[in-house]
């Protein structure tokens, strides 16, 4: 196969992929709708006490806000971990293994499906539960009805990291990628149970590494990290975020690495 990339055989993958695959994005995206709904229909019920119909709007809006931010991260970062759930099966990394393109074509198209796959769900998951919400608010409260597609959607670009950035949300977000890039790492690393393990994973990695920082910040041995950021808080935050951008890269580069030595027949949890 020829090692060159190409963007067609790239984009045949990744239809192929959304051929084979449509039963799981159709499945994912209507779970998500489920859930949402249900909470948007409680926070709907709820609603019904306020005396003025535009306090009521207003509480109801920012319910609907503030729980879709959690809401996205999970989701995203989800789907990151399934990254090569196709392969979950012998069939299935027999079918995938064998198609015409190179190990950077079919790692790409993977990621970007499940990338740009999240981003669509989540918009089909808004739009769909304000279509039940409004459906049902003609039961549950009459006279109360509000959309809340645009709305949630604007105070996702308010958001202070989109509007007027500082060191604390580049920090944040370099964060994020990193925390991207680990659950893709863990998606490609375990074969069953993906997010599952991930998340274990996550969270022991997370107490071993703070009680090693605890430990290290008691024996005084982070003071010029402080001393740093207090007389120059941008050089410690673009620090900070050079430390979390490189790990990431890192973590992107284990998880092609991984992928480029998966087996048709390989390890019953891990893929390698």
């Amino acid at each position: 196969m020829n090692k060159t990339f190409d963007i067609k055989r790239l984009g045949m993958l990744m239809r192929w992929e959304l051929l084979t695959r449509w039963k799981y994005y159709v499945g994912a995206t209507i779970g998500c709708i489920v859930g949402y709904s249900l909470f948007s229909l409680v926070m709907l019920n709820n609603s019904c006490g306020y005396d003025s119909i535009e306090v009521a709007k207003a509480s109801y809006l920012t319910k609907e806000a503030v729980f879709s931010i959690p809401m996205v991260f999970c989701a995203f970062y989800a789907m990151a971990s399934c990254i090569f759930d196709i392969m979950k099966t012998k069939n299935g990394r027999e079918s995938f293994l064998m198609l015409p393109a190179n190990k950077i074509e079919k790692y790409m198209s993977c990621f970007l499906m499940k990338f740009i796959g999240s981003l669509i769900l989540l918009v089909f998951t808004l739009i769909g539960t304000d279509v039940i919400q409004l459906a049902f608010s003609f039961i549950l409260d009459p006279g109360f009805h509000v959309s809340i597609t645009l709305p949630v959607i604007k105070e996702w670009l308010d958001l202070p990291m989109f509007t007027h950035m500082r060191e604390g949300d580049f920090i944040f977000l370099s964060f994020l990628v990193f925390a991207h890039s680990f659950c893709t790492l863990g998606g490609t690393l375990y074969r069953k149970m993906a997010p599952l393990l991930t998340f274990a994973t996550g969270i022991f990695l997370f107490m071993v590494f703070g009680y090693i920082i605890a430990k290290l910040a008691g024996y005084g041995l982070l003071n010029f990290h402080i001393s740093l950021y207090e007389c120059n808080s941008y050089v410690a935050a673009a620090i900070t975020c050079i430390f979390f951008l490189v790990l990431s890269a890192f973590n992107y580069w284990a998880s092609y690495k991984i992928f480029t030595r998966m087996q048709v027949i390989c390890n019953k949890w891990i893929n390698i």
